[in-house]
Parts: structure tokens; sequence; C-alpha cells
């Protein structure tokens, strides 16, 4: 008699990436600083997973094995999920890709001891290949990241991406057009690098996609959990957005639909498409009842400040298309006027200052930017439903434990996991006018950790 296959939970751990955050000085503009000159990561692992607050009764007298916890935070967020799910399942297949530290392994509780096994090991992303773009006229330079030099051009901060390889250019400034020509639209470069063993490439999202395929064809219907940890972009900035596990960006490569080899984050309109994946094999993966999970953010000021237009203006009453709007950029709370403009859908020379809208504008936009989120496309494809945030939500890391619950992620609903912030509201607003069902695995009767539930449109 054949051995069943194991039941599959795939995590995904991203980079925390060096950016730049507002600096407000006692007298004159603001400024921005760089948080980091790398990437932030431990020096030497830890001595615990949780700690303070944040302890839980999985963790209790759980030893580790050397460097199992070093790395980002992102990575021991994944390990605490491990945690609870092998304590309920010792016999989980618990699958942790480490992007920051290039790395496929399977999570293991031996003898009481957190430990890892390593399936594959792949190139780990270089600091120096974190750069900041500085743009003269119609130029870009990408110079090395300083913290000490505040910039000063507000309201936009500066650009800082991973730029794969371009180390191997220049160490100093490089020109985007330079690296454009010798790496990131070079295709016979590109070529090559495909075909490179693991340990010669950097672990990529397309990575995991592939695993997932393999479980699909060879194990179907298996795979009963898929979780990524990372900053998450918006779907009110882009259609383009997803998971930011490192920072990188798409290139376009002729007129290719394909996924860009050197962009190592989440897409949510060019991850499903067939040119990047088998997609009967992937959505084949997923158990009944599996569950994509996207921790993170789904954050963008300029639309969050149209929200809370829309909510003071609609008040208690109902969201019906002939209810008249007045909206306007607003400096400082608004964001950037550029996505401001987009949103409006106005030309760069339209005013931004009492612009009419109806309501069946705000429906079809709000519907819009739900339709177009990762988790949504991702549902699709799986026919299974996936949970994350709604457009316009900013997300933080757990202070406290709560419910004996592992500290992990929340939408601050203040004062429940230790949080000062409340964007209950924002959740009440989609809840009522767009029927949004939430997640409620978490300490908020009604909204859970406050992470929103995505089903397939079947």
């Amino acid at each position: 008699m054949s051995t069943p296959n194991p039941r599959t939970v795939i995590l995904v751990s991203g980079i925390e990436f060096p950016r730049y955050k507002k600096e407000d000085p006692p007298s004159g503009a603001p400024k921005w600083k760089a948080n980091s000159v790398k990437r932030i990561r431990d020096a030497k692992a830890p001595g615990a997973l949780s700690s303070g607050a944040c302890r839980n009764p999985a963790e209790a007298g759980l030893k580790f094995a050397p460097d199992v916890l070093l790395g980002s935070q992102w990575r021991r967020f994944a390990l605490r999920v491990a945690v609870q799910k092998l304590t309920k399942n010792p016999d989980l297949n618990i699958i942790l890709f480490d992007i920051d530290r290039g790395i496929e392994e399977r999570v293991v509780i031996q003898n009481k001891t957190l430990s890892t096994v390593l399936n594959k090991k792949y190139l780990e992303p270089l600091d120096s290949d974190y750069r900041m773009e500085v743009a003269h006229g119609t130029s870009r330079t990408l110079k090395a990241i300083d913290p000490k030099v505040l910039i000063k051009t507000f309201p936009n901060p500066p650009t800082i991406r991973l730029y794969p390889f371009i180390s191997e250019i220049n160490t100093g400034p490089v020109e985007r057009i330079d690296w454009l020509a010798q790496r990131a639209q070079n295709t016979k470069w590109l070529a090559k690098y495909e075909k490179r063993p693991e340990s010669s490439r950097l672990l990529s999202i397309l990575d995991v996609y592939r695993r997932i395929q393999e479980i699909g064809a060879t194990a179907p219907y298996t795979l009963e959990e898929f979780q990524l940890w990372g900053h998450a972009s918006s779907s009110a900035y882009s259609s383009n957005s997803g998971t930011a596990f490192a920072n990188t960006d798409h290139v376009d490569i002729g007129s290719s639909n394909a996924r860009h080899p050197l962009d190592l984050d989440a897409r949510a309109i060019r991850d499903f498409d067939q040119v990047t994946m088998n997609r009967r094999s992937f959505r084949m993966a997923f158990a009944k009842g599996a569950m994509t999970i996207v921790w993170g953010c789904n954050w963008s000021r300029p639309y969050y400040d149209f929200l809370g237009q829309v909510m003071k203006q609609l008040g208690s009453k109902p969201l019906k298309d002939d209810t008249p709007f007045v909206f306007s950029w607003r400096a400082g709370t608004g964001g950037y006027e550029a996505w401001f403009r987009k949103l409006m859908d106005l030309q760069p020379t339209d005013p931004t200052k009492n612009i009419k809208k109806d309501g069946k504008f705000i429906r079809a936009l709000v519907t819009r930017l739900l339709r177009e989120t990762y988790m949504q496309q991702i549902a699709n494809v799986t026919s299974r439903c996936a949970t994350g945030g709604v457009p316009g939500v900013g997300s933080d890391y757990d202070d406290r434990s709560e419910q004996k619950a592992p500290c992990l992620s929340n939408i601050p609903m203040a004062p429940l996991y230790g949080m000062n912030e409340n964007m209950r509201h924002v959740l009440n607003f989609y809840a009522k006018h767009f029927a949004v069902q939430f997640n409620r695995d978490g300490a908020e009767p009604k909204f859970g950790r406050g992470f929103a539930v995505y089903c397939p449109d079947l």
C-alpha cells in the first residue's frame, strides 16, 4: 500500500531592504534620510524566536539550532507560523523560501529543537546592489546609499531599488541605461543567466511558483497553505502590485509579457499569465480549503486620503450611483499629487481642487482596485480563497500576543496587538459598502487581524 503524500505548507520570507524615511528637523522643510546603507538583518542569530509580550505557549521550552533564526525579521515571522503548525501537526511538510539568505529549506522540530534542512542554495543578494536613483534631466544615475546625507526633495522620497548584478559593472555610480544595456535588457546575458544552476542565481518568487507547479504535477491537492511575508505594494498605485520581497523592478524586454528573471518580487498581473507558468499544474497543487495568505500592507497615502474624503462626505448614508462628492488634493496628507491625478483621471494641467465625482465613479474605482490585487488574482487562478489587506490600509507588526497566538502582523485596530493607530473605519467602509468579508482568525470579533478574504471569480 502506497504512503500518501504529506500535506505541505509553503512560506516565503523577504528582505528588510533599505528605505528613505521622513525627517522633520526643528526648522526648515522636511527631508528624507535612509534608514540603512544595506539590508537590515542581525549580525548574529537572536536567542529566542519571540520575547516579552510576544511569547506564546507553542514556543515555551523550544530550543534553536545554530543560525536557524539568523536573517530578516520576515524569516522569524514565517518561523513563528511554522512552529504553531508543527506543534499541531508534526507530520506537515513545511518549506521555507528565504529570499534574504537565498535558501530553500524544510522546517522541522526534533527533540524540542527548531531547525531546518537545506533543500537548495541560491546566491544571496548583495547589499552593494541596492542603489539610490538620482535624476539628471532625462538620465538616471544609480548611486550608493548614504544614510548620513539628508535628501531635500519633497514630498517625493528618493527611489531605492535592488539592481541585481550592478556591482559587477561598477561598485561606484552606474548610469541606469548602462545597467539595462549590460544586464536587465541584455538578452544574451539573460539567456545564460537563466541556464545557471541555483547556486549561481538569485532566489525569486518564480522559483517558488515552479516548486508549487511540481507539487501540482507529482502530489496534487496537497498544498494546504501558501504564505508570503514581506513589504507589500499597493494595487492603488499599480496593477503590477504584489509582495516586495527584495524591492526590484519589472523591466520590459521588447514586447514580451513574461516575467523578468531579475525581478524577484510578486506581480499581480504578470505572475499568473500562461507565459509565466503552467496554470493547471499550479492550481492542482492547492488542496480543498487551501488558503493563500499575503501578509503586509496595501498602503497608498493618496488613496487613503481619498477614502477619508469619501467617508467624511458620505457619513452614515448608503453609497448610491448619484451620490455627489467633491475631492481636493491636500498637500501633506494627500501624498504625491501625481497619484491623486491618476486616481481622479486628471490631466497634468487640470486643477486639483473641487473635483466633482459621483457614487458610480467611487464604486467603479474601489471595485477595480480590489480586483487588481495580488490576492484576487491568485484566488482566481487557484480557485481557492486568499487573504490580505484591502487597498489603502497599512499594516504593522504585533507588539503583543493576543489570545496566546504568535506575534505576526495586523491592520492596526488600537488597542489590539499593542497598536496606537486605528483603521477600523476603513475596514467598516469596505464591509458596509462593498460587502467585503474579513478573515476572523484574530482578536477582533468582526475583522480578526484586519485582513480581507478574496475568493475566486467563478
